[in-house]
């Protein structure tokens, strides 16, 4: 298992998965996608 990473510096460890069911909750979507990069734009 990968360790967590921290958002903003402070506060619990957060994976991949959890920031991006974040960011997609927050109205971004995914545009593009090269390698293990995704680029998300927001409305």
């Amino acid at each position: 298992m990968r360790p967590g990473f921290r958002i903003n510096g402070y506060g619990r460890g957060k994976n991949e998965r959890d920031c991006i069911k974040m960011i997609e909750a927050d109205g971004w979507y995914l545009v593009a996608t090269r390698g293990s990069h995704r680029q998300y734009k927001h409305p």
